[in-house]
């Protein structure tokens, strides 16, 4: 009688996983956040990939890392650069905020749909969830500090100015209807890997 031994069935990377990735099958192995490859060894160039940076982007070893332009300030987040404070560079300022924030709304809509095609981990909701949470706070926000431009915007600008600023706060608004549906896309999702079915 032929016995089957039971490690057979666990996982077996005889290469082992580089970068901290971890052995999920025969010969592969599920790679941290900024690695890829069979074996997690070639590291992800986030600058050409996703862009995550508002004006240049340094690739680091399993990260990057952003720097403004002369005049402008990296802000809290590592990604985004204000205009060094003046009367006049407040709406600029806003308007890289804005740009920003509509890249991370795209490749957050872009894991969602990612997300719903293949199974779904409580690591990848837990991420999806904490980058919704920040977007919807940095919305909200920049709603708030579009909202204080308004009285310079009255004393400093002409009809057409004021039109173009009123578009703005109406693109935000629509951003943040955005969120708001994909925090109902995500409370499905909790819900289907919950039950441990794909959501479609």
């Amino acid at each position: 009688m032929l016995l089957r031994s039971p490690l057979i069935k666990s996982a077996h990377c005889s290469r082992g996983c580089e970068n901290g990735g971890t052995c999920v099958r025969h010969e592969v192995c599920r790679c941290p956040k900024g690695f890829t490859g069979r074996h997690c060894e070639r590291d992800v160039d986030e600058c050409k990939e996703e862009k995550p940076c508002d004006q240049i982007c340094h690739n680091t070893p399993g990260s990057y890392a952003c720097q403004c332009r002369e005049d402008f300030v990296l802000q809290a987040d590592g990604e985004s650069c204000r205009k060094e404070d003046t009367d006049d560079g407040g709406i600029e300022a806003k308007d890289l905020e804005f740009e920003l924030l509509d890249k991370r709304l795209l490749k957050l809509e872009i894991m969602m749909d990612e997300s719903q095609k293949n199974d779904v981990s409580k690591d990848d909701i837990e991420h999806l969830h904490k980058d919704m949470t920040f977007l919807s706070k940095d919305v909200n926000s920049l709603k708030n500090q579009m909202s204080d431009v308004v009285p310079f915007l009255v004393r400093k600008t002409t009809k057409n100015d004021m039109y173009v600023f009123k578009s703005k706060l109406n693109n935000i608004e629509k951003k943040a209807e955005k969120v708001d549906d994909l925090m109902q896309k995500y409370d499905r999702m909790k819900k289907c890997a919950l039950y441990n079915k794909i959501c479609l």
